[in-house]
């Protein structure tokens, strides 16, 4: 059966008083654990036909590359957060899955193994760091404001 997407759109503004956003982002990153949980469980059976069985690299070409990206970020765009993309190979408009490491990481800290598998699977995986984090600009650095960074999120999404 298709899986349907909808996106949830809160304001800027809305992010600092809303009360749903906690319930928001826990739901996100569940949906992303149980996903790659439910993918390593197909791996290891060999058995199972499910819609998420991992196809073998001979059906996308080779392995996926990792393209570089800087997108706006910031107040009116001033900063720029860096991401990698990783698009699979022979799949024309791939679904995308945007990541982010938690609060105090960033994507270089164990994320790139996710977004490979998710690229191997026919799935386009668009992982990025916070601004003050990693690759992206913004002083002082390593700078945790969580507004700020479901900010970010929000700017990785328009993207």
């Amino acid at each position: 059966a298709p899986i349907a997407f909808q996106r949830v759109h809160i304001s800027p503004a809305e992010i600092g008083n809303n009360t749903k956003m906690p319930s928001l982002l826990a739901a996100a990153s569940l949906g992303v654990v149980l996903a790659l949980l439910g993918y390593s469980v197909l791996e290891e059976d060999q058995g199972t036909r499910g819609a998420f069985e991992r196809l073998p690299p001979e059906a996308f070409g080779e392995a996926p590359g990792r393209e570089d990206v800087y997108f706006p970020c910031g107040s009116g765009g001033a900063l720029r957060c860096h991401a990698w993309l990783f698009l699979p190979q022979k799949v024309y408009a791939p679904p995308v899955v945007v990541m982010g490491h938690g609060f105090g990481g960033q994507k270089d800290f164990g994320l790139e193994k996710f977004a490979r598998r998710f690229a191997e699977a026919g799935i386009a995986a668009f992982v990025f760091d916070y601004r003050y984090w990693g690759g992206s600009e913004g002083e002082p650095r390593h700078l945790l404001e969580v507004s700020r960074q479901h900010q970010d999120w929000f700017s990785a999404l328009d993207y």
